[in-house]
């Protein structure tokens, strides 16, 4: 990490930030807030290397560092909130998130708090979903205290965003935090049956379904707090008097007691006008501003106290009645002034939603020409140098239509290519100066999923395989562009998502069995690119769902197909990413076939657990990433044999006066310091 962070941070910034002396992590800090409130651009730069050196800090035992640690993550996502929002990449959340939660047990309040607070933040900088699903994970600690923490900051988050926020699904959402309900530990114990209540009061009985599983002392424990919960009335709306006049109360008030048969009198206090307020009923007495309660007294513990007091005490208050100094309605809205009500975002959002469908709705015509204007608006919005917000709240919904409009090009229109041949090079143009721009931004390559980016990976091979560019007017210009586009989608592309719409489509073109060699060698290369860069996105990358893909992949086609087959690249291609997970992960991979229905029948699980078993044999995940970053290679083992020959020549040799023997033995040291 020290290395990524070199060229990115000043030197002293750099040696503070890896110091073995917390007070110097402290400047670190203290120096990345000092130049986030100047300006927010330089950290966006590099915030995905400071959330992971924050992730790093979250391992230390450090107070002082924590607490200043997370003032600052606390500031910082407050700065990224503002105006345009920030979205954090998949990449910058994994690394940061994770660790984060692993500190909500800390039984400071004031660490709790705080991870609270960055929690509820993050949810505005990316998809709630996400930040559920991590919250998920942290309900399967060991720890007590943050399993209760992370399902009180899931029930925030579902009754903040809905059950659309519970991921997977809500019934499995649901099902998870059920389980809490017999733990041993009261406070999660109750967090989970408060969660269970909030989402009663969001889907009803459905709850109960879901929750069937359950035995028979939590269902009691479960229907038990249902019905001890409290109705939701509307609250009464009390009409408020129009103010004319203002009122100047007298500061104090006396108050004489009158006692019971029981007590003795008390002496007469002086007491401030607000202890009218206790909760006395008092009643007013004419113009002389005196007023009589009765005070019930509080329920007292003891025997002897609960004798003594046998009715309630008599309370006179006297008070002097208040100056009012006269005003008219017109002075005193004169005096306040209007209030300006500031329009509703929401309208301006459908406002700027409903225009962003007028332009997908021309981006689907049949006409060629109404095609190319709804383009150009676009280019337009995004070649700015920051893309306009109406187009990054619909960067999903704008690639699957780029991909269906590179779809009609070249299936409706090229075929008519004399009477559209003004429309097409102009169209093709376009398409692909939108996705150049949007895909050089991670943030912007971030907003897609792996059915998106299978069309749109399919689409543009398509199109550089047309052999109908060779004889258009710049056709062989589209061909390449569509080239370098479609390697920087494969580079720039979420990781999880790239690598499962490369699996989707080589199994996509395999079962259909309309693909040419050149097309299948294409995409096979797209999945190579995806495997090498495996290892250093490890952070962004989730394999569960790759592992989702290559399952149905082995199940469409299994291992006895390959032998028949003729050409088993693809069957070669898929063993390779499973290697290299399996190099990656170790045995640990065997925990994430989570997605995978009955597993246990799956060749995917036969496979993973040889390539595990030939994993540790070979020392581990990593082994040999590792052997080459200290130097061994494979060329090294192979001439260890050689290099042992010529030692041992030399020393037989240097029993005799053999001066070339000793330069020899020189030469050989100096070699190999």
């Amino acid at each position: 990490m020290m290395g990524k962070d070199a060229p990115c941070f000043s030197s002293n910034l750099l040696a503070w930030f890896f110091s073995a002396d917390f007070k110097n992590q402290i400047k670190a800090i203290q120096a990345l807030q000092e130049d986030l409130n100047v300006k927010r651009e330089p950290t966006i730069a590099v915030i995905d290397l400071i959330l992971k050196w924050f992730s790093l800090r979250f391992f230390d035992s450090n107070p002082q560092v924590l607490a200043k640690g997370l003032e600052y993550l606390q500031l910082l996502f407050a700065k990224l909130s503002e105006d345009p929002v920030y979205q954090l990449t998949d990449g910058e959340v994994n690394c940061f998130v994770p660790y984060l939660l692993l500190k909500i047990g800390d039984p400071k309040d004031t660490v709790k708090v705080g991870i609270k607070n960055i929690v509820q933040q993050l949810c505005s900088l990316t998809a709630p979903t996400k930040i559920y699903a991590f919250l998920a994970d942290g309900m399967k600690s060991k720890n007590a205290k943050q399993r209760s923490e992370c399902i009180d900051l899931a029930t925030w988050v579902m009754e903040t965003y809905g059950m659309e926020a519970c991921v997977p699904s809500p019934e499995v959402a649901i099902k998870l935090v059920s389980q809490q309900i017999g733990d041993r530990d009261a406070n999660v114990r109750n967090a989970a049956l408060n969660y269970l209540l909030f989402a009663f009061g969001l889907i009803g009985d459905k709850v109960l379904t879901f929750t069937k599983a359950l035995d028979e002392k939590d269902r009691s424990m479960l229907m038990e707090r249902l019905k001890r919960a409290p109705k939701k009335a509307a609250p009464e709306v009390v009409p408020q008097p129009k103010p004319h006049a203002t009122v100047r109360p007298n500061p104090k008030a006396s108050i004489a007691v009158r006692p019971t048969q029981q007590e003795d009198a008390p002496q007469a206090v002086d007491i401030p006008d607000s202890a009218s307020d206790s909760g006395a009923s008092t009643t007013s007495k004419g113009s002389k501003g005196t007023a009589e309660a009765t005070v019930a007294p509080r329920a007292i513990k003891g025997e002897q106290q609960q004798q003594t007091i046998s009715r309630p005490a008599t309370v006179t208050i006297r008070r002097t009645a208040p100056t009012l100094i006269p005003i008219s309605e017109a002075d005193l809205n004169a005096a306040l002034g209007e209030v300006p009500i500031p329009k509703r975002s929401q309208s301006m959002a459908a406002a700027s939603s409903s225009g962003m469908t007028s332009v997908f709705a021309g981006l689907l015509s049949n006409s060629p020409g109404a095609t190319l204007q709804a383009l150009k608006k676009i280019d337009d919005l995004v070649s700015k140098s920051v893309v306009d917000p109406t187009v990054s709240r619909n960067l999903s919904e704008l690639y699957r239509h780029l991909s269906e409009v590179l779809r009609k090009l070249y299936t409706s229109s090229m075929p008519n290519y004399a009477t559209n041949f003004q429309h097409i090079a102009a169209c093709y143009g376009h398409v692909l100066h939108i996705l150049r721009v949007l895909f050089e931004n991670p943030r912007h390559a971030d907003q897609t999923n792996a059915l998106i980016l299978s069309d749109l990976i399919h689409n543009l091979i398509s199109t550089i395989l047309d052999r109908r560019m060779e004889a258009m007017t710049g056709g062989a210009d589209i061909v390449q562009t569509a080239n370098v586009i479609t390697l920087r989608i494969v580079d720039n592309a979420n990781r999880t998502q790239i690598v499962c719409a490369s699996v989707c489509l080589l199994r996509q073109l395999l079962g259909s069995g309309q693909m040419t060699d050149k097309f299948l060698d294409l995409v096979i290369k797209c999945v190579w690119r995806c495997v090498r860069k495996m290892p250093d996105t490890v952070l962004q990358l989730q394999i569960d769902p790759v592992l989702l893909e290559i399952h149905l992949f082995l199940k469409q086609f299994p291992a006895s197909h390959w032998p028949t087959a003729a050409d088993d690249t693809p069957f070669r291609t898929v063993k390779t990413i499973l290697y290299t997970l399996c190099r990656m992960y170790g045995s640990d991979v065997l925990n994430h076939l989570t997605l995978v229905e009955d597993p246990e029948n799956s060749e995917l699980l036969s496979f993973l657990k040889r390539v595990v078993k030939s994993v540790d044999r070979n020392g581990g995940p990593g082994g040999d990433r590792e052997r080459q970053q200290n130097g061994e290679t494979l060329a090294t083992n192979g001439n260890a044999k050689k290099h042992a020959d010529n030692l041992s020549n030399i020393i037989n040799r240097l029993g005799s006066s053999d001066q070339e023997a000793v330069q020899q033995v020189r030469a050989l040291a100096t070699t190999n310091q």
